[in-house]
């Protein structure tokens, strides 16, 4: 199985974003995509409660059977239809994809 996690932090409202309000409508969107992308086997988003410099606003964890279903999930138009949202409203992305 393959873990794909990715957090990001959320522009602010000197930005022209109400960060509360764009995180919670960007996990509205991942959490739709449940069910709907072949090889997509878990999907969790998780709203940060660190109040610290260091701390992301919003983290998805998914899980797929392998690499390849991991691209097809990232390659689905839901999916990219989502990412064109997210990169909308992001200004920091970071991510990890390992084997378990």
């Amino acid at each position: 199985m393959i873990k794909h996690v990715v957090m990001w932090r959320i522009k602010d409202l000197d930005e022209g974003y109400d960060t509360k309000s764009a995180i919670w409508k960007m996990k509205e969107k991942l959490e739709a995509l449940t069910g709907k992308i072949p090889g997509l086997s878990s999907l969790q988003v998780g709203i940060n409660q660190n109040e610290t410099a260091a701390a992301y606003h919003i983290c998805l964890i998914t899980e797929h059977p392998t690499m390849e279903d991991l691209k097809a999930y990232q390659e689905n138009p839901l999916h990219l239809e989502v990412g064109t949202f997210i990169k909308e409203i992001s200004k920091e992305r970071v991510v990890v994809d390992f084997e378990y």
